[in-house]
């Protein structure tokens, strides 16, 4: 395969009606030569839907950089960084079984570096294909719907379709990590099931062939009704140019519920943390250059480190992203707090 890297990334994110927050979470960005696309939807009570998503995605994204760095080939890359978002998750809900929560997330994933392509994937989540005006969904949907549908099961009336089979955080992880092949003018779309469960292949298809694909995904699921939380972000696949060798990163932190962005050079995150003992909304990079601080605290907030359960502070200590202040706010009155 060719050489590619992502371009005119775009993204867009809304809260579904039928949820208090939005569970769904998303990340693209550019970093030392590896392009990487994602996607997450959130499963959980309280913020551990929120949480999950987050999580696994800072989480997968953060390992996938390490195994790249010591040399392993990216789709044992793509794993090894799988099961770590899984292992992490998992300790997250460990740490949160006294107040009996379900925390788990579905994860897609593209990742491009130096002519390899692959996909990791776990969930109902989908990464979509388009090539020359045709669409092919490059990932397998982990429900009981399409397992019974594989098996060629009838499943009218079954009470559990919309039930994950898999999931980053449950036990038993099989997840789909293998190589894709791309060329220059593809696009791709990575979506949650609030996206893909509302609009027809055939939607997705003249989406995909427009400028904006990712908002216009969003804001066609909402208006076809979609009750669940609804996340797109798209790339255009290129041949690279000198001038497109600039980092970027774009987060969900980025982007306020249903609006859109163009990658431009965007680096900047929007993330819960601490400061001086006190929770606080920072902005920037959750990261150091010889002993400077790539972000500022924007907000310090009257929650106190202390007044959390550890798994929490343990969270924030490390940078909890956060789409903007009133998705933090929610966050922050959705965390239990110590007893006195």
């Amino acid at each position: 395969m060719a050489r590619l890297v992502m371009t005119g990334v775009t993204a867009a994110s809304a809260r579904g009606p039928a949820h208090r927050t939005n569970q769904d979470a998303y990340l693209a960005r550019r970093r030392r030569g590896l392009d990487l696309l994602a996607v997450a939807d959130g499963v959980g009570g309280g913020a551990a839907g929120e949480v999950a998503s987050a999580l696994a995605l800072q989480t997968f994204a953060e390992a996938l950089q390490r195994e790249v760095a010591r040399g392993r080939p990216l789709t044992a890359a793509a794993a090894a960084a799988t099961f770590r978002a899984t292992e992490k998750v998992q300790a997250a809900q460990d740490r949160l079984s006294s107040a009996r929560q379900t925390m788990a997330t579905t994860l897609t994933a593209v990742c491009l570096r130096n002519g390899e392509a692959v996909l990791a994937h776990v969930g109902d989540s989908r990464a979509y294909l388009w090539r020359e005006g045709s669409l092919t969904v490059l990932s397998e949907d982990h429900s009981v719907a399409a397992e019974m549908a594989r098996a060629g099961a009838p499943s009218a009336g079954h009470r559990a379709l919309s039930v994950l089979t898999q999931a980053i955080g449950a036990p038993g992880l099989h997840p789909q990590v293998r190589p894709v092949t791309f060329q220059a003018g593809d696009v791709l779309l990575l979506c949650t099931d609030g996206v893909h469960k509302a609009l027809p292949d055939a939607s997705l298809a003249a989406l995909l062939a427009g400028g904006e694909p990712a908002a216009d995904a969003v804001r066609q699921a909402v208006v076809a009704g979609s009750r669940d939380d609804v996340t797109a972000v798209a790339a255009y696949l290129t041949l690279p140019r000198r001038d497109r060798f600039r980092s970027w990163i774009l987060t969900a932190a980025a982007l306020a519920a249903g609006a859109s962005l163009a990658l431009a050079g965007a680096w900047q995150d929007t993330f819960l943390g601490l400061s001086g003992g006190q929770v606080a909304l920072f902005r920037g990079m959750r990261a150091q250059v010889a002993g400077i601080r790539l972000h500022h605290a924007q907000r310090v907030y009257a929650t106190s480190a202390d007044d959390l359960p550890p798994l929490y502070r343990e969270l924030l200590a490390q940078g909890l992203p956060v789409r903007d202040e009133g998705h933090a706010l929610r966050i922050l009155q959705q965390i239990p707090r110590r007893a006195p």
